[in-house]
């Protein structure tokens, strides 16, 4: 089996390919943008993303085409939808996106950030102030999206014996975990609700106007999915009328181009006024020595297709 690698790799992680990948598969590595100097007619595996129909056409031996991370692009997905070549996905940082969700959580119902602004100016006022954290036994914990992300975050949270449930769309025999038709019931239920969905037709403003309208005012949202899964007006009536008790985002509907990260807004609308959110810029999956565990986990993808089992398979109708 001969695999392709595009993308920017560093010698020690090139070695842990040498050393773990199956001595009958043959690796090479390159860059997407020097595709037009590579003879591609004889790689079975490909390994990147958004490689375009012209190279595409030229991988004429192309059985799997691997993207190296959860989200599939969208320039991709039209690529592959009427093609031959299965597509696969690497889940290497659930995780990591689990453990940031729950940071997220526990730091915004603990009321931590505002707390530490006021003692950051030797301020110890909000310890009087009245405003209570909320204890997590026997609380009730959504999670919209119960694939790798979500059932880890599910395991994480175990331990604080909380009431947990699930929805997704896919039929699941797991405990807890609901279908879509239990959707209001479930959001109306949650006191905390984590949003882990991928961003497909389907879960677009997931969270929108109607949702916030049975939502308790007493709940928090976290997400960690995709921006668009909440309808960002929605989120900003519901805090600016008091129609939940906070939010925690580390996806949003806004991102910098390459030359202005220092002054983009994450939306249209600015949440900076209310002191009940925690922004996060994306970057739960952000951990040291984070591409060890990207390439492991491309090694194990590969190991098991050279023995001919195809994990992480990507159904590009559904959009993941």
């Amino acid at each position: 089996m001969k695999v392709l690698y595009l993308g920017k790799i560093n010698n020690s992680n090139k070695d842990i390919f040498y050393e773990r990948l199956n001595k009958n598969i043959k690796i090479d590595f390159n860059r997407r943008e020097n595709m037009n100097g590579i003879k591609l007619q004889d790689y079975d595996v490909c390994i990147g993303h958004r490689i375009g129909e012209n190279n595409l056409k030229r991988l004429k031996k192309l059985k799997y085409f691997i993207i190296p991370f959860a989200g599939i692009p969208k320039k991709d997905k039209k690529l592959f939808k009427n093609s031959d070549v299965t597509v696969i996905n690497s889940h290497f940082n659930s995780e990591f996106v689990a453990e940031h969700a729950v940071a997220l959580m526990l730091t915004l119902i603990k009321k931590i950030i505002p707390a530490h602004e006021k003692m950051k100016k030797n301020d110890w006022s909000y310890r009087y102030s009245g405003e209570k954290s909320i204890f997590l036994k026997n609380k009730n914990l959504l999670i919209a999206g119960h694939g790798h992300i979500g059932r880890n975050i599910e395991n994480l949270l175990k331990c604080f014996n909380m009431n947990i449930r699930a929805i997704r769309k896919s039929k699941t025999s797991a405990k807890n975990v609901y279908s879509l038709k239990y959707k209001e019931k479930l959001l109306s239920w949650a006191d905390i609700i984590i949003l882990t969905l991928p961003e497909t037709k389907d879960t677009v403003d997931f969270i929108s106007f109607e949702e916030i309208e049975v939502i308790k005012d007493s709940a928090y949202i976290v997400n960690v999915g995709r921006g668009n899964i909440i309808n960002e007006a929605a989120l900003y009536k519901a805090l600016e009328n008091k129609m939940i008790k906070g939010a925690a985002i580390d996806t949003w509907w806004n991102y910098p181009g390459n030359n202005n990260k220092k002054n983009c807004g994450p939306g249209e609308y600015d949440f900076s006024i209310f002191d009940n959110i925690i922004y996060s810029p994306h970057r739960s999956s952000h951990i040291k020595n984070r591409e060890y565990y990207r390439v492991n986990d491309l090694i194990n993808i590969l190991n098991n297709l050279y023995e001919g089992k195809v994990i992480n398979r990507v159904d590009l109708e559904k959009g993941y």
